[in-house]
């Protein structure tokens, strides 16, 4: 049974490699009945012998295949402290570390890895994990010297799982002729499909179809227990060979036999007269993308055709942190010998530029993500753009119509880069909305460098050119958050999300535009979405979010990860939120390493780091945090200055500020020109009482960062200083460009209380809820200056809060407490009480129930049936 499994998962080595190849193999792996049956037994042999490694191996792969890494990992869980780690433990370890490399935890994986490697020297299977490690790492020749090594440890000269990763690893190196070789020497001997279904895979790819087609009739008679889907598969690439090697009638006949839609329009086409020219490929070649790379990836690619030298790596460093924006992209290749243009791609743009011999690159949209693959052919007779994507080896093939729909809401966005000097090639192509595109960019490029003027200029031309367009309303979006006005933000999304109704990622932002709602009203509008059937998991995990904040809610949430997580089982956000979950639950343990993950497969998003710190430090476990926060700086710090304002502030949460101005001050130097590490350096100095230098700082940095930025820093630093008026004006400064400022808020209620009373503070207050009276961190703000006014005034702006927010529980602490102080006992325990049962995780709200309940002499006499109650 075991073999079987090894079977099912050297079909594909199924994450070391991607592609048509990974497609046709993981459908093959899906679909042969013995694997099935094997599924089934693994369960109940795991179930009858939980203690037995081998039925442990079993059930662990079958829940990696269904379910992912991050199941395998949560269940192989007690494996990484085993004593025992002896060659019947070897797999297992082997298992855990490719896990642990899948949710890019390398030094982890390449712990349990070393110890699987001990455990069993001569373990060919083992050795070759560490392969698929050095692949996630992207160190590709390493990871093929460790494939080899592993071959050479096994008795039979051709290793079949070995064979097939290597095969794959050369194919990523570009040398696929080696790859070809390979795998022929290798079904010569072994007479196994998922070799030949590999190699045809490489040798379709190559157009090498006078080969393919016997290879793939072999892998046929090779299989004879393929199910139904596995039939159509084979089916779907008869009719393919013979389209490719000329012989239309069979093909028409042989695509007329697949049930369809596709296949009968192909059909259909097949019996009309030959198109000329029926299919063209520019010669792309592939250049395999690191980690969120895609646009260098993809740049890199069009500059190899074009004979422009694009280094993928080093484009890397110079403009790629967490993805690459596109005003970046193109203003780096017009600083580097590339004439740029941007454009809404059609089909007849798309044929045009193919055409003439110009690939170009496309940018794709998701919920919670963007993808940038180079256009490199069409094909009339099947209706296909070919794509080369930079996270695959093979030339994707993608319908034309319906692929252009369904990114139709974001253009889709095409990018030529063509080499300076030869635009004459563009003469004659209209490229829809270039124009447009050129403003759009502007506004982007502007907004980058803080020069709003010049930004809003940018954005009247688009409303004068076209009024109505996309490109219009994003550059609007783009200015109102940069103004941090989600009102504006709220408009455009709201036009936007008329045009392209069913569009996730408008959907999600739009929603993260309504900080200032209710509750009850964020869960309102997701909800219609989210039960939809084409909902994207996106929205689910938004939802669950929402639902946190409220502990009766919890299994509700649980209910919306868990259909999230079945879809997308590795989203950063849904195990995020899972994690959350579980901190709720006082699962700390659990939920520290839930963040850890998270940060993790994201990589580069800080807040993630910050919440893994958090956890990390109420589990005791600062001193690792910290040091990976140093190693993460150590290698990002020259490509972004978020890793060095993250590790500055841990150590201010370490209350270590003199470790924090060092680091910020090493950052400076190595990034002069970031703003934003001068002015995060200049709060912290001036909190160290070095104003002097904190204002060299300050004034360094007026240039390089946004105005409403510098003016926060600017009214924080005035706030510590003799005369509140200084701190008044900059922050009323900032509240003229960002009037729902909390912070600024705070600092002239603060200000104002110092200089003329509580009083002119909560004047200021009221006012700004006049104007903004759904905003509840205003309402709230307003509500804690209240106290001093006495219990009935407290207790109304408490009731006002929860009227936009019933569930609301630091409202319905505070109004406790208010009417404590009016001796309204019943109806203060009864807010204290709900409070405690919407989050039950908060100290407050049980001190305050507690405080309630020794509050009157009828309290007491119930305080141990209270206590027993939340016991």
């Amino acid at each position: 049974m075991l073999v079987a499994y090894r079977q099912a998962d050297a079909v594909a080595p199924l994450s070391l490699w991607s592609g048509e190849g990974c497609v046709i193999a993981a459908r093959l792996a899906s679909h042969v009945g013995a694997i099935r049956l094997g599924a089934r037994l693994s369960v109940r042999g795991w179930r009858s012998r939980p203690f037995d490694p081998e039925a442990k191996a079993q059930y662990a792969y079958e829940l990696a295949r269904l379910r992912g890494s991050l199941a395998l990992w949560r269940f192989l869980r007690s494996e990484r402290e085993h004593a025992d780690s002896g060659p019947e433990r070897a797999e297992l370890l082997g298992l855990l570390g490719r896990a642990a490399a899948e949710l890019r935890d390398f030094e982890t994986a390449d712990g349990l890895l070393s110890r699987a490697e001990s455990s069993g020297p001569a373990n060919a299977w083992t050795r070759l994990q560490r392969a698929y490690i050095l692949e996630a790492e992207d160190r590709l020749e390493e990871a093929l010297e460790a494939a080899h090594d592993a071959c050479a440890r096994h008795p039979y000269p051709y290793y079949r799982p070995g064979v097939q990763v290597i095969a794959h690893l050369l194919q990523q190196l570009d040398r696929d002729n080696e790859a070809i070789e390979l795998l022929y020497a290798a079904a010569e001997r072994l007479q196994n499909g998922p070799v030949l279904a590999q190699l045809y895979a490489l040798l379709s790819e190559n157009g090498r179809w006078a080969e393919a087609e016997p290879v793939l009739e072999r892998f046929v008679e090779l299989s004879p227990l393929l199910e139904r889907p596995g039939r159509q598969w084979v089916a779907e690439q008869r009719a393919r060979v013979a389209y490719r090697s000329g012989r239309r009638a069979e093909a028409a006949r042989l695509a007329a036999l697949v049930d369809t839609d596709f296949h009968r329009a192909f059909a259909a086409r097949l019996a009309d007269s030959t198109p000329r020219p029926e299919r063209l490929q520019l010669d792309v070649t592939f250049v395999r993308q690191h980690f969120k790379t895609c646009a260098p990836a993809t740049l890199a690619a069009i500059g190899r055709f074009f004979r422009l030298p694009a280094a993928h790596l080093q484009l890397a460093e110079t403009i790629c942190y967490d993805g690459t924006p596109h005003w970046l992209q193109r203003e780096w290749a017009e600083q580097n010998g590339w004439h740029v243009r941007s454009f809404r791609i059609t089909l007849e743009s798309a044929v045009a530029l193919i055409e003439r011999g110009i690939p170009f690159a496309i940018t794709t949209v998701e919920a919670n993500s963007a993808h940038m693959m180079a256009v490199v052919g069409i094909d009339h007779t099947c209706g296909y753009l070919l794509l080369r994507d930079p996270g695959q080896p093979y030339v994707v093939e993608v319908e034309a119509a319906p692929f252009l729909e369904r990114y139709r809401p974001f253009g889709p966005r095409g990018t030529v880069f063509i080499p300076d000097g030869e635009q004459r090639r563009l003469e004659g192509v209209e490229l829809p909305d270039a124009a447009l595109y050129d403003h759009h960019h502007h506004v982007s490029v502007a907004l980058e460098r803080h020069q709003r003027e010049a930004a809003l200029a940018a954005v009247h031309a688009l409303e004068t050119a076209s009024p109505t367009d996309l490109l219009t309303l994003e550059a609007r979006l783009e200015l109102a958050a940069y103004d941090a006005n989600p009102a504006e933000q709220q408009r455009c999304l709201d036009a936007l999300i008329d045009r392209f109704p069913g569009a996730a990622a408008r959907i999600l932002q739009r929603f993260h535009c309504m900080g200032d709602a209710s509750r009850e009203d964020r869960i309102q509008y997701l909800t219609a979405p989210c039960t939809r059937r084409d909902a994207d998991p996106a929205l689910f995990v938004a939802l669950a979010r929402t639902l946190l904040d409220d502990a009766r809610s919890h299994a509700a949430a649980r209910r919306w990860l868990r259909r999230a997580m079945q879809r997308r089982p590795m989203d950063s956000s849904a195990i995020r939120t899972l994690a959350d979950v579980e901190w709720e639950s006082g699962n700390l343990d659990e939920a520290t390493e839930l963040y850890r993950i998270t940060a993790g497969i994201e990589s580069f998003q800080e807040h993630l780091y910050q919440s893994w710190f958090i956890a990390c430090r109420r589990t005791r476990r600062s001193a690792e945090a910290l040091a990976h926060l140093q190693n993460r700086l150590s290698r990002f710090g020259s490509r972004s200055d978020q890793p060095a304002l993250t590790l500055a502030w841990a150590w201010q949460q370490m209350e270590q500020p003199v470790r924090a101005r060092e680091v910020l001050e090493e950052a400076i130097r190595q990034r002069p020109e970031s703003g934003t590490l001068q002015l995060r350096a200049a709060r912290l100095i001036a909190e160290l009482g070095d104003e002097s230098a904190a204002e060299v700082l300050l004034q360094t940095a007026r240039s390089l960062v946004r105005e409403n930025d510098w003016l926060r820093t600017r009214a924080a630093i005035a706030e510590r200083g003799v005369d509140p008026a200084i701190a008044i004006d900059y922050a009323r400064q900032l509240l003229e460009r960002e009037p729902l400022a909390l912070d600024a808020h705070a600092i002239v209620a603060r200000a104002l209380a110092r200089r003329e009373g509580v009083g002119a503070s909560l004047t200021h207050l009221r006012q700004a809820v006049e104007a903004f009276p759904h905003h509840l961190g205003l309402r709230r703000m307003a509500a804690e200056w209240s106290r001093p006014n006495g219990p009935e005034a407290a207790e109304q702006a408490a009731a006002a809060i929860l009227q936009l927010e019933p569930s609301n529980a630091w409202a319905r602490r505070e109004r406790a407490l208010a009417l404590m102080r009016l001796k309204r006992g019943d109806e203060a325990l009864a807010e204290a009480s709900e409070a405690a049962r919407i989050e039950p995780r908060q100290t407050y709200s049980f001190s305050i129930l507690g405080h309630v309940c020794g509050g009157s002499r009828v309290m007491k006499r119930h305080a141990r049936t209270f206590a027993a109650q939340w016991r």
